[in-house]
């Protein structure tokens, strides 16, 4: 549990520190107050925390207490933007961060994996059958464990096939997107084969089709 000061404790540290320090003193405490750690003066400005640093501040903040006054602060100050817009160019900066982001594979696999997608009732019912008909020749990798041209393929070849498995749900998707996926796959030397949700319903033309496009 991480240590809360009493308010008395924090009358006499601020009295201490009313006393101790100079007009212009250089120390961290008075340069944050005088607002010279802000933006491009920050120590960390530019900077991004390495992934053990990111590990070691969450375990370091892992069971400490946010007092009461600390939690109100910080509720006043996401209030800042209430009732404020945001101009034309900062929508369109911040848009264009986003695409930029979303085309990133490594940060759309990690989304997909922070978000816990599991497979669906269909796409076990899929897995279930291919590991039935063709053992250790495909793998889920829906969950966002392998991401290609900004999209996340539900099944791929793990035997050495560039060949890609797409179920599609009969509610979510149109005719129109089985080409559309096809031709974006192929790009990268992908085969792709669309299974429509329906066809679910009947496994032997099923079966039959994913062993003729496996071969």
């Amino acid at each position: 549990m991480g240590w809360i000061p009493t308010k008395e404790t924090r009358e006499r540290l601020r009295k201490a520190r009313k006393i101790s320090h100079k007009i212009n003193c250089r120390c961290c405490y008075c340069k944050a107050k005088r607002g010279e750690t802000k933006g491009v003066n920050a120590p960390h400005y530019g900077k991004k925390r390495t992934e053990k640093t990111r590990e070691k501040i969450g375990k370091g903040n892992k069971g400490k207490v946010v007092s009461i006054e600390t939690r109100e602060r910080m509720s006043k100050s996401h209030k800042g933007m209430l009732g404020k817009h945001h101009s034309k160019s900062s929508r369109d900066k911040i848009s264009e961060a986003k695409k930029k982001q979303w085309k990133d594979a490594d940060f759309i696999a990690k989304q997909m994996l922070a978000r816990n997608v599991y497979p669906n009732k269909s796409e076990k019912l899929l897995t279930k059958l291919l590991h039935q008909l063709l053992p250790n020749e495909w793998k889920y990798v829906g969950n966002g464990q392998f991401i290609l041209a900004g999209k996340c393929p539900d099944f791929v070849n793990v035997n050495g096939q560039k060949k890609i498995i797409e179920l599609y749900g009969d509610y979510w998707h149109e005719p129109e997107e089985e080409e559309k996926r096809t031709n974006l796959f192929a790009k990268y030397g992908y085969q792709t084969l669309i299974i429509w949700e329906h066809e679910l319903d009947d496994l032997e033309s099923l079966s039959e089709k994913l062993l003729n496009f496996n071969s």
